[in-house]
């Protein structure tokens, strides 16, 4: 489990950073779950994470037809961007491969 100190220091190191691992634990269970989860289940499973980054987040994504809401829970829009979603989170980068 991450502790607090560990994100406290992600956050004053880098913001980029401290946006990618939320971003990445937040978009790797959803692709876990099989009908979605809940701002409540996402905020319960992610240590540290916030309304406030998980609201906006999930705004922007929403509007970009990334993810959507279905039933008060959030998926995936098309089972293409879950598929594209976990092959980028799950594979290894090299350092000469390109994003």
């Amino acid at each position: 489990m991450v502790s607090l100190e560990f994100t406290k220091c992600l956050a004053e190191l880098d913001p980029i950073i401290f946006l990618f691992y939320f971003s990445h634990q937040i978009l790797r269970y959803l692709y876990a779950s099989r009908g979605g989860l809940s701002e409540t289940e996402l905020l319960a499973l992610i240590p540290n994470l916030t309304l406030n980054f998980l609201s906006v987040f999930t705004e922007v994504l929403t509007e970009h037809l990334v993810l959507k809401y279905q039933g008060g829970l959030l998926t995936f829009a098309h089972e293409q961007v879950g598929y594209d979603a976990n092959k980028f989170f799950l594979k290894k980068l090299t350092v000469n491969e390109e994003i």
